[in-house]
């Protein structure tokens, strides 16, 4: 394959994806308005770097609560249990 080629497989794999889950047009559409002010290929990686990284932090974050919320729920659930 010809990298045109790739890049037609990659684009009507988004299509399908984004066809399959709707939810995530608004993902795509940030994805696209970042980039487009990217013109190298470095700055796009490092665009795309910083998404992923603003990610895992957000995930990191919600991981937090909700390991807070399993605590409580055990404590809760281990003074009814014991009366």
């Amino acid at each position: 394959m010809n990298e045109e080629e790739i890049l037609n497989l990659a684009l009507y794999q988004l299509e399908i994806l984004i066809q399959n889950n709707p939810e995530k047009v608004k993902y795509q559409k940030e994805i696209e308005r970042l980039m487009d002010g990217a013109v190298t290929f470095e700055n796009r990686m490092a665009v795309l770097q910083l998404m992923m990284e603003a990610n895992l932090i957000e995930l990191q974050q919600e991981m937090q609560n909700f390991v807070v919320l399993l605590k409580e729920m055990y404590d809760s659930f281990s003074i009814l249990k014991n009366g």
